[in-house]
């Protein structure tokens, strides 16, 4: 069985919260993936050598870049209440 990587477990977070696929990969290349310093290294990891604190962190930080996403590219997408903090 393949590992789940920290970048697929994101990215399935996303989607879980109401994200397309390409939807989510849009955020993840075009502000995540640069925006999350020190994490370059890291997004072929397997996602179980992370502690929960930094998941959570993780997952705060992606909220807001989905936003910023969302406000350049989908205004009114319906699953922006998901992500606001």
């Amino acid at each position: 069985m393949p590992i789940k990587t920290i970048k697929t477990w994101l990215l399935e977070d996303m989607e879980a919260r109401g994200l397309f696929p390409q939807e989510s990969e849009a955020v993840f290349n075009s502000t995540v993936r640069d925006g999350a310093r020190g994490m370059a290294d890291s997004w072929d990891m397997d996602h179980n050598l992370f502690s929960y604190q930094v998941k959570l962190t993780l997952r705060l930080f992606t909220n807001h870049e989905v936003i910023v996403w969302m406000d350049a590219n989908k205004p009114k997408h319906w699953a922006r209440e998901h992500f606001e903090t």
